[in-house]
């Protein structure tokens, strides 16, 4: 151990206070199948980072670190190897249990799906490797944090998952209790104190709406997703093209790849959806402020709330919103007649931005 600057015990080994130490718990495992992690720069000083735990477990792995450039230098000085596959769940990845010929090496790139997307964008040569994908069964048992969709896992977690594919032989169960042991000791030092609560509740603000809610009332494109894939590609992509001053006459455009409707916006349009997972694809890839109805309906929920309960010192909790239907049942609206399921999703996204919009305006 180690003391900080702050006088706190340190592990030199896992870098994490002496309390939450899981160094007791690493075991070493053997496998065939080599397993090189490209890093992102801003995962890499995450405190729970799973990458390090797959790192310090399996022998036969690797950790490429540094910043981008750095990332695809050490990527374009690998030896070529046939066999070395990308895990990324791309249009054209094959399941991994279909595979015919076992892959000697696979990268895996650790960081959250936006990271991962702006990696295969700045080393294009990843994209050359053959892609293969993961079909899990079971969400994920990351507890510290809600995943963004049920086949979000964790890096180690996709890694353990990928090796019992390929290597059935294998007991990753080391792994697994390293795994949850991190989580358990972090959720215990996450417990309340007997003193009060760890954190104060922001104060709800009555009628502070985004400024980008009111920006977006001038040029709003209101978008709307089905089977969306990281790398931006999707099965459909549906927005319409409105403002509040003239909502009743809007321009719709249709797609297969976000890539394309961005390229047809105006710099002054503001991009509005109600999927959290569109929202982060369309920051990502545009690298633009978009509009997250979810957030906006929920912060106004909670004002409501907050104004019908009266004057009081305790704040209500933030709502859970459900699904968007239940949403706009919860304004008073009910969601648009449609037969297409995502035009449908966009119609209803249209009739909450024109309720929250209107409103904003009703706040002096």
């Amino acid at each position: 151990m180690q003391t900080s600057d702050q006088g706190r015990p340190t592990c030199f080994e896992c870098f994490r206070p002496e309390a939450l130490c899981y160094c007791a718990y690493v075991k070493k495992i053997s496998t065939r199948t080599k397993i090189e992690i490209l890093q992102h720069p801003r995962e890499a000083f995450h405190p729970l980072n799973t990458a390090r735990l797959v790192e310090r477990s399996l022998t036969n792995s690797i950790v490429y670190r540094g910043d981008l450039s750095a990332l695809r230098k050490q990527v374009l000085s690998l030896p070529p190897n046939p066999r070395r596959f990308i895990l990324f769940p791309s249009p054209k990845a094959r399941d991994v249990c279909e595979l015919e010929e076992l892959p000697e090496s696979v990268m895996v790139l650790d960081g959250t799906w936006p990271m991962a997307r702006s990696l295969l964008r700045e080393i294009p040569e990843l994209s050359r490797l053959p892609h293969v994908r993961l079909t899990p069964t079971a969400p994920s048992r990351y507890r510290i944090r809600r995943p963004p969709k049920f086949e979000a896992l964790s890096t180690l977690e996709s890694i353990s998952l990928l090796l019992s594919e390929l290597e059935p032989e294998l007991d990753l169960s080391p792994l697994a209790l390293l795994f949850e042991k991190m989580i358990d000791l972090n959720i215990a030092a996450r417990a309340p104190s007997e003193s009060g609560p760890r954190f104060k509740r922001r104060a709800l603000r009555p009628h502070k709406f985004p400024e980008l809610l009111d920006k977006s009332a001038r040029a709003a494109v209101i978008v709307a997703a089905e089977g969306l894939w990281p790398s931006g590609e999707a099965r459909q992509v549906v927005a319409v093209r409105v403002s509040a001053e003239n909502p009743w006459n809007p321009t719709y455009l249709e797609t297969t790849h976000l890539k394309d409707l961005l390229l047809r916006l105006r710099d002054d349009e503001v991009l509005v959806t109600w999927q959290s997972e569109l929202a982060r694809a369309l920051k990502e890839l545009g690298e633009r402020e978009v509009l997250s109805l979810r957030g906006v309906a929920a912060d106004y929920l909670a004002y409501l709330g907050r104004s019908q309960a009266g004057p009081s010192d305790s704040l209500p909790p933030r709502p859970r919103l459900g699904t968007l239907a239940e949403t706009l049942a919860k304004l008073g609206r009910n969601e648009p007649a449609e037969s297409d399921r995502v035009l449908r999703r966009l119609r209803a996204s249209q009739e909450l931005w024109e309720v929250l919009v209107g409103r904003s305006r009703r706040k002096t």
